[in-house]
């Protein structure tokens, strides 16, 4: 979720968000925009650091709204919460898609179910075997004709064999 905040932030601003030279370069950008963690956004994080050893660079970051100046408010709201120093607060995919920013962005017809989807995959299975058969009957085609004089060929543009295997879905129309 972290990856697709990030994301989101540089195709508002056309570049990259934390571009650095090493780890500990990319930690400082992260930091300079997002402040330093403290014990209440990323208490897992500071207690990694510390046993480690790493001091977090100080800064007290940059409002988003001024990191995007170009993003709506729900935008900008969605990727602060993607980009929480906390794991465990930022949201799931699934709450994501709930966001406000999306809600302009797609809309489920209320006639398409997934349950009708299933049903059409299913449905549809009998047409596959109905192609191979037609695939089937026309090889036997194909060599009876070759059997009946041998000398007589097919011009490929015509071949319906090969038309098939061009285009499996050549016989639905």
């Amino acid at each position: 979720m972290w990856a697709a905040g990030a994301i989101m932030a540089e195709l508002f601003t056309n570049q990259p968000l934390f571009q650095g030279s090493s780890e500990s370069d990319v930690m400082y950008k992260i930091c300079r925009v997002f402040g330093t963690p403290t014990e209440s956004t990323w208490f897992s994080g500071l207690d990694l650091a510390r046993n480690i050893c790493y001091r977090f660079s100080d800064f007290p970051g940059v409002r988003f709204s001024e990191l995007l100046p170009t993003a709506s408010s729900d935008a900008v709201s969605l990727i602060a919460s993607l980009l929480s120093w906390c794991p465990c607060q930022r949201p799931t995919a699934m709450q994501a898609l709930q966001h406000p920013f999306f809600h302009g962005c797609y809309r489920v017809p209320p006639t398409v179910r997934l349950e009708d989807t299933c049903c059409n995959i299913l449905n549809s299975v009998p047409l596959v075997f109905r192609i191979a058969k037609q695939r089937e009957l026309l090889k036997e085609t194909r060599s009876l004709r070759s059997c009946a004089s041998g000398s007589e060929r097919v011009d490929a543009s015509e071949d319906p064999i090969r038309k098939l295997l061009l285009n499996p879905f050549v016989f639905l129309k």
